[in-house]
């Protein structure tokens, strides 16, 4: 088998790709944007291959939301995900579920609109082995839900 030559500009897709889970984890469907307390939703997340962890999910307010910082020791372009010790407890997040992507779910989940203040919220998951070492990222999907009341 001869090897291929690995071109500059795939090396940055590929650099570009390890820059965090972001790129790996995500949001992939929802039914519905927006809902009331009580109200079910059920929404889709793929990226994740593994079996094991049964991922956290939280919302918390948009404008608290943390934002993807530059990499260090990466291409400069490159940006990753928050990093956090420990996933997150108490306010201003709020638990919703975990996801768990082993068969027979696959990244399904469903969950009940919690009693929060009206307005938009982010969901946020916390990826344990998205980084090597103690703590995880904490992943914002890019997709708002809006609380009604």
């Amino acid at each position: 088998m001869r090897a291929r030559p690995v071109t500059l500009a795939a090396l940055g897709v590929a650099l570009l790709s390890v820059s965090g889970a972001h790129a790996d984890i995500g949001l992939v469907s929802i039914s519905r944007t927006s809902g009331r307390p009580g109200d079910r939703v059920a929404a889709r997340f793929g990226g994740y291959d593994r079996e094991w962890p049964r991922m956290p999910v939280y919302l918390v307010p948009a404008t608290r939301a943390p934002h993807p910082a530059p990499c260090h020791g990466l291409d400069t372009r490159a940006v990753c995900e928050a990093r956090v010790p420990r996933p997150p407890h108490g306010a201003p997040y709020t638990f919703i579920g975990r996801i768990h992507y082993a068969p027979p779910t696959r990244g399904r989940f469903r969950f009940r609109v919690p009693r929060l203040a009206r307005g938009y919220y982010a969901f946020l998951v916390y990826c344990a082995p998205c980084y090597k070492g103690p703590g995880g990222s904490l992943i914002d999907t890019g997709t708002r839900f809006r609380i009604l009341r």
